[in-house]
């Protein structure tokens, strides 16, 4: 047989300890050593950057290393020349400088570079002004790939504008001296002079067979050499890979015996496309080039056009043409903006750059022509009408105010100097000047204007009027708006006093009252009439009283005098009426109920005289029978008239609900359970549930008070309830379910947790002698409660929340049986 049971105080106390150890916190100094070795690489890692560069940025493409200055550039060219090849890094140029030291430069000049810049250089549209002379060394002395980066390997440069010159030796040029491994240059112009030496180039001194690209770059200075002379690139090694696309070539190569506006070299091949150039090809070369240059001449750059420009709102061209032969000529009004092949056309008043480039070139490539559209002038005017003082002050009009230039007015009189203007308007009487300002705007100088006006004063004439009894009358007058008073005479407005023409009111005369009184003669007014004219005067009474009251059966009587005072004298006057009886108010219900409802008498009171009329009451009864879920009642309704009108009271009776308190017991076979419960009163039936997917379900309904439940499973635990039928409803009371199992070797679980308690129900154990309950902590199992064996339930007391591994066990034969130990275990969770 099984039943419930609650652990005893002693295990109670055992688990709370057992618990409580569990949950001391971890270590915060564990964590804070971890942290602080976080910390410390991510310190190592900033120190070790900030020792290669010691300026503002990180080399990252979005936080790159920055440079502002030739001292910045030397730090650069110091690091690279130590060995440092920046692999990776980024760096930005924040503002024009001026270069004489080289990157990558070796010890020994006339070598090979073998400490190259290996970096990503943006110039970010600054200049970069060349200084680098070796000029008044011995030849043998000077550098070799003399250039700003003297050396690169896998580099990126762009966005740069590089002049000034460069003297030097072989393979001198304006950006790179030699190339080492890949380049990619975008968006350079070079109008330096490159001298010294031979195998020279505008933007590259040496390709050793590498892979080199430049795209929308331009040469436009002078490169000059005792041998080769090239525009682009001076010189390649075998197997070197030039790609030259979108480039501009109008600079000049000079003094040398083999001249080539892309390059020259001992093999290799270069690729072109849509680029042009100037300079013509002089001797032999043996690269293997893809494409080709196309040729230009006879360019004519655009000019200003001759006349003077004044905005007069019409549109104007800013440059006359320029021309080319073999390409085309595009325009824009910004250098980076949209080139069309027209010449930019404007409207408005300003200076303006208009850009050309040929069409397909590079941004870096375009050229201004300065324009100016000058400001037209205004011949404004003002005018502002007189005005009196107290009006409205006139506000001036502008015309010729062409550019809707905000206007400023000031105003002074017309005597004063002219550091008196002011802009507060006038306020007194005068003759003054307002001064109109229009400022300079857009498109139109500024002027000014003048005007002259007075303020004067305006008389407003007051008709003659009588005097009336409550109003004073008055003479004629003029009233000035200066707030003044004014009579017309000998020809001229003459002041008078205020007040001067004033004729007092004659007053009222009144005669008897006439009297009105409310309609419960509690209160009263007397008018009083003038006899002059319609005003009347209502004065509230003070009303004393006399009174013999009425009954509900008799007459009474009353007697109202008013008195008012009024123009010194006092007036009064008595009203007598009749107070009626009133009649009697049966307003008061009084019930009197018999024992168990079985009869009732009403009484109504005269709430005024307290009679009282009685009647015996008619009873009618409705009864509502009790179910399992609700409660039935019986309800009385007691009805009685007197005098026409008619009483109800009414009392109700509870039923207390059907009775479904029953007791569950089991016992447990081989493979099913019997279950049985103690009878309900009154149950026509009874149902079998079972609590299954967190609802309960119906599955039998039963005439007895016991059950075979079959095809239980050894060691699971089956959750059921009994449930009774009668007066046609079912109960829904599941309070009496217990846990049941079939005969199994071992215990099975189920575990309820209901806040931080938990119920632990397991299925009998055949030959079972005791049941021990234990828990996981601290590495080794604890038995925390003992139970006997016919007890196969346990109610917890609180636990903290957390997770806890728990075993049941049975003791067979004075052993305990731990076999499949791990398989058995289970956990309990509490939650917060």
């Amino acid at each position: 047989m099984s039943g419930n049971n609650t652990l005893k105080k002693a295990t109670a106390g055992l688990l709370a300890f057992v618990l409580a150890a569990g949950m001391m916190p971890v270590s915060a100094e564990t964590i804070s050593k971890d942290g602080t070795a976080v910390v410390a690489v991510t310190a190592e890692k900033e120190k070790e950057e900030k020792e290669i560069w010691s300026g503002k940025g990180k080399g990252t493409k979005a936080d790159p290393f920055q440079i502002a200055s030739a001292e910045e550039w030397k730090q650069l060219a110091e690091k690279v020349n130590e060995g440092e090849s920046f692999s990776g890094k980024y760096f930005k140029l924040t503002k024009d400088i001026t270069v004489t030291e080289m990157i990558g430069k070796n010890e020994h000049p006339t070598e090979t570079v073998s400490r190259p810049f290996s970096g990503i250089f943006d110039g970010n549209g600054h200049t970069m002004t060349l200084k680098i002379d070796e000029s008044k060394k011995d030849a043998d002395k000077m550098t070799h790939c003399a250039a700003p980066f003297c050396g690169v390997k896998d580099a990126v440069i762009k966005n740069l504008t590089v002049d000034g010159s460069v003297k030097s030796g072989i393979h001198s040029a304006g950006v790179v001296g030699a190339v080492l491994g890949t380049l990619e240059m975008e968006n350079v112009l070079v109008t330096a002079d490159i001298s010294g030496g031979t195998h020279n180039g505008g933007l590259v001194g040496h390709s050793y067979g590498t892979s080199v690209k430049l795209t929308n770059c331009a040469f436009s200075g002078t490169v000059s050499a005792t041998d080769v002379a090239c525009a682009l690139v001076g010189w390649c090694g075998p197997n070197a890979d030039i790609t030259v696309n979108n480039c501009l070539i109008d600079g000049k190569c000079t003094d040398a015996a083999i001249i080539n506006p892309i390059s020259d070299g001992m093999g290799g091949k270069v690729t072109i496309k849509d680029t042009y150039s100037t300079v013509e090809a002089v001797g032999s070369n043996a690269l293997s080039f893809t494409g080709e240059v196309k040729a230009i001449s006879d360019f004519t750059a655009p000019v200003a056009v001759e006349e003077e420009l004044v905005y007069d709102e019409e549109e104007h061209e800013l440059v006359k043409a320029g021309s080319v032969k073999g390409a085309k000529l595009v325009y824009s009004l910004s250098a980076n903006g949209t080139y069309t092949e027209e010449t930019p056309k404007v409207t408005d008043a300003g200076e303006y750059n208009v850009w050309y480039k040929l069409d397909g070139m590079g941004n870096c490539t375009a050229k201004a022509v300065k324009v100016t559209v000058g400001k037209a002038d205004i011949e404004p005017s003002v005018y502002v009408a007189n005005w009196a003082i107290g009006d409205e002050p006139s506000v001036p009009v502008v015309e010729g105010n062409k550019g809707d230039g905000e206007v400023t007015f000031e105003y002074k009189p017309i005597d004063s100097d002219d550091k008196t203007y002011t802009d507060k308007v006038p306020a007194e009487v005068g003759k003054y000047v307002v001064k109109a300002t229009i400022p300079e705007t857009e498109n139109y100088f500024g002027g000014e204007a003048y005007c002259f006006f007075d303020v004067e004063i305006k008389y407003t004439w007051h008709e003659a009027a009588d005097a009336s009894c409550d109003k004073d009358g008055n003479s004629g007058y003029f009233e000035g708006s200066d707030g003044k008073f004014y009579i017309f005479a000998d020809g001229a407005y003459q002041e008078i006093e205020k007040d001067s023409w004033k004729i007092p009111a004659t007053g009222h005369t009144y005669g008897e009252p006439e009297w009105k009184w409310a309609e419960d003669h509690r209160s009263a007014v007397a008018s009083f009439k003038c006899e002059d004219c319609d005003h009347v005067e209502n004065i509230k009474a003070v009303v004393t009283s006399k009174i013999m009251d009425a009954t509900c059966t008799k007459d009474g009587e009353g007697y109202y005098t008013a008195t008012v005072t009024f123009g010194g004298e006092v007036y009064t006057e008595t009203k007598e009426i009749v107070l009626h009886a009133t009649g009697h108010s049966y307003t008061k219900t009084e019930w009197i109920w018999k024992k168990n409802a079985s009869g009732a008498t009403v009484n109504v009171i005269c709430d005024k005289c307290g009679d009282t009329l009685t009647a015996e009451a008619e009873i009618s009864v409705k009864i509502i029978n009790p179910t399992y879920n609700t409660e039935g009642k019986k309800i009385y309704t007691a009805t009685a008239t007197i005098e026409g009108v008619e009483y109800t009271d009414v009392r109700t009776i509870k039923i207390d609900k059907l009775s479904t308190a029953t007791k569950l017991s089991y016992e447990a076979g081989n493979g099913s359970a019997v279950l049985s419960w103690t009878p309900v009163a009154d149950a026509e039936k009874y149902a079998v549930c079972a609590y299954i997917s967190g609802v309960w379900r119906k599955f039998e309904e039963v005439d007895g008070t016991s059950y075979e439940i079959k095809g239980l499973n050894p060691g699971t635990v089956y959750k059921v309830a009994v449930i009774a039928y009668a007066n046609g409803s079912w109960s829904t009371d599941t309070s009496n379910a217990i846990g049941v199992g079939c005969k199994s070797k071992f215990p099975g679980v189920d575990v309820e947790v209901s806040h931080k308690r938990f119920k632990l129900t397991w299925t009998p154990v055949e030959n079972a002698e005791r049941y021990a309950i234990a828990i996981y902590k601290n590495g080794e199992w604890v038995v925390v409660a003992r139970e006997d064996a016919d007890v196969t339930s346990v109610i917890s007391p609180e636990f903290e929340p957390g997770t806890y591994k728990m075993v049941v066990c049975a003791r067979i034969n004075g052993e305990w049986d731990l076999r499949k130990f791990e398989s058995r275990t289970f956990e309990v969770t509490i939650r917060e």
